[in-house]
């Protein structure tokens, strides 16, 4: 087990009593980096053909620019320290919003983050001048909808980076009519001389302008599970091929499954399927099986079967 050390500030009264260090597992960690991602920019009728190499290059990413030889800690490997810092950017930006994705989901219940920015150009927002947006909406198994920036740093916490994820996480936001409950800035970073990974948040009150409403709609989810349900069937479909290149399979449970099939593949409505995705997600959190998560994609490391 792995363990991300977890600091707080300004959570509302009644919020989920915070863990000092949230833990997670190798599945969770492979989990979260072939789930956030970034936006797609491919049509989905296209996607198959590159899902299996999509996912590699997420878990090789990661598993290039994070030691995971020490648990329970996380640090930097050698080859992370010795990129420039174009680089590093762009990676800690990746795993920061890996790092936001479990601790939304091991801590507050929240396991499917979507962009932003995808929402944004789907619905042909306009963004108020000056106003940086957030980076991802969050929903949690308990059907409600939450505002997260996700920030990475190689160096220490700085006030000035909290601030600013705090500041871009206080904006307005309603999803399906409905305000969003949390505004969550987060910040990882690195502690002490060893440089071991460490992650802040911050939950502001969101701003007294006039809301931002989204709807989600079947790109929304088709947009999220593309990748493992894609991947899943080419595993069903060519069995022989699972585990070479790679050391996870990845599959899905019934009913996340069926929805993804909806969603994807057909313009059959898909709420009844949702509503059974959303209930089942509650379940599958109190549970909280090693492989299986809330949002039913599974994932296994087959890496000490070979």
């Amino acid at each position: 087990m792995f363990g991300l050390p977890l600091t707080y500030q300004d959570f509302p009264a009644g919020s989920p009593v915070q863990p000092h260090t949230v833990q997670f597992n190798m599945e969770k960690l492979c989990w979260a980096a072939l789930t956030i991602g970034k936006p797609l920019k491919v049509d989905l009728a296209t996607f198959a053909e590159y899902s299996y190499y999509e996912a590699l290059f997420r878990w090789n990413m990661v598993k290039a620019s994070v030691d995971l030889s020490h648990p329970p800690v996380l640090k930097n490997t050698a080859l992370f320290n010795a990129l420039d810092p174009t680089e590093k950017g762009g990676i800690n930006y990746y795993l920061g919003m890996i790092a936001t994705k479990l601790c939304a989901d091991r801590v507050l219940g929240i396991p499917w983050l979507i962009h932003f920015g995808w929402m944004q150009n789907n619905h042909d927002l306009k963004m108020q001048l000056g106003k940086s947006a957030p980076d991802l909406l969050g929903l949690g198994s308990n059907g409600r909808w939450n505002v997260f920036e996700a920030k990475g740093r190689n160096s220490g916490l700085l006030e000035s980076v909290a601030k600013t994820a705090k500041d871009q996480a206080n904006m307005a936001i309603s999803v399906d009519g409905v305000s969003c409950e949390l505004h969550i800035g987060g910040v990882l970073f690195r502690e002490g001389a060893n440089g071991r990974h460490c992650y802040h948040w911050r939950d502001p009150q969101p701003d007294g302008e006039e809301p931002i409403d989204l709807k989600t709609d079947r790109k929304t989810w088709a947009q999220y599970y593309a990748l493992p349900y894609y991947f899943a069937k080419a595993q069903l479909e060519r069995p022989s091929d699972a585990g070479v290149g790679v050391d996870f399979i990845v599959s899905l449970t019934d009913d996340a499954f069926e929805f993804a099939r909806i969603v994807i593949e057909t313009d059959q409505d898909y709420s009844n399927q949702f509503g059974i995705l959303l209930q089942n997600a509650q379940l599958r959190r109190e549970f909280d099986q090693a492989n299986t998560n809330a949002d039913g994609i599974i994932v296994k490391l087959i890496e000490e079967e070979r």
